[in-house]
Parts: C-alpha cells; sequence; structure tokens
C-alpha cells in the first residue's frame, strides 16, 4: 500500500470517527474497510471497534488481534447469533472468551451438545444449572446429576441460589 492510499485511508478512518460521534451510522463502512484501515496504520483501535459489528469483529479478529487490538469479548458476543457462537464455541474458547458468557448466549439444546467443553473450560455449575433449569431443562439436570457431580464440587451444586438440588428432588 503506497502512502498516498495509507494517507487517504488514515483521513477516512478520522471522517468516520466525526460522523460515529455524531450519529453512530457508520458500522457498514468500517466493517468493510477494516481490514484496510488496519493495513495504514489506524491504531486506535478502541474507537475501531465501538464502531464495528460484532460480525465484522468476529471475522476480523486474527487481523485485529495481530495489530494489537484488545477485544472485548463480552461485548461481541452480545452481538452474535446464538447459532455462530454454539458452533464455533472451540475457537471462541480458544481466543479467551468467557465460558459463562458463552452459556449466555447459547441455546439449551447447544448448551446440552458442549456441555463437557463447556465444562471443562471452567463454566461455573450455577451458569449452566441456571441456564438449563430457567428454560425447563430440569430432566437434563436430573439424567445427567453424576456428570455434574463429577466436574463440580457438591458446594457448587448445592449452594445459594443453585437449582440443581431443587431439579433432583
Amino acid at each position: 500500500m503506497d502512502i498516498t492510499t495509507k494517507n487517504f485511508l488514515k483521513g477516512e478512518f478520522e471522517e468516520l470517527k466525526k460522523e460515529f460521534k455524531k450519529n453512530r451510522n457508520v458500522q457498514d463502512i468500517v466493517d468493510h474497510l477494516c481490514v484496510q484501515f488496519l493495513e495504514a496504520g489506524v491504531k486506535d483501535f478502541d474507537t475501531l471497534l465501538e464502531m464495528m459489528s460484532s460480525d465484522s469483529i468476529y471475522y476480523h479478529h486474527d487481523a485485529l488481534v495481530e495489530k494489537g487490538a484488545k477485544i472485548d469479548f463480552k461485548r461481541m458476543l452480545g452481538g452474535l447469533s446464538p447459532q455462530l457462537v454454539a458452533n464455533q464455541v472451540n475457537k471462541l474458547l480458544l481466543w479467551g472468551c468467557d465460558p459463562d458468557d458463552l452459556v449466555d448466549r447459547m441455546y439449551t439444546k447447544d448448551i446440552e451438545e458442549n456441555i463437557i467443553l463447556l465444562m471443562d473450560s471452567g463454566a461455573t455449575a450455577e451458569k449452566i444449572v441456571t441456564r438449563l433449569d430457567d428454560d425447563g431443562e430440569k430432566s437434563f439436570l436430573f439424567w445427567n446429576r453424576e456428570l455434574f457431580e463429577a466436574y463440580y464440587s457438591a458446594l457448587e451444586l448445592y449452594t445459594s441460589k443453585s437449582k440443581f438440588k431443587i431439579a433432583n428432588a
């Protein structure tokens, strides 16, 4: 990329920042030009990420991280579809997403399908049990009691807000 193009893209980024502060209607443009902005040397990653859609942040994760951007995974996950989260749970965990945040973004059936991976990755008993119980999955909790007991201590399963005890009664 020549210096003229770099300077043009940096100027375009600055103009989009001003427009973003006024009406926040620049997401499509920023999503489309993200890689070019990074190649041009844009370093205001916080603003760049704020202007991008969650899908675009996900799609451009590697390029963003390579250039030094610190991604707020909780924010990114909040805008991704539950299907994408479930289909990419391994990748998202590898990137450093909190397993409890993944549980929050997944459908019940996807939690059940990924239960061991989520447990291995550190999802809390309370988060999983509460999500399953809130979605009416007491039978899953009941029939998989031994699995939960293998991963979590009795204290984690039977204390405070945990609904595991109720689900197994």
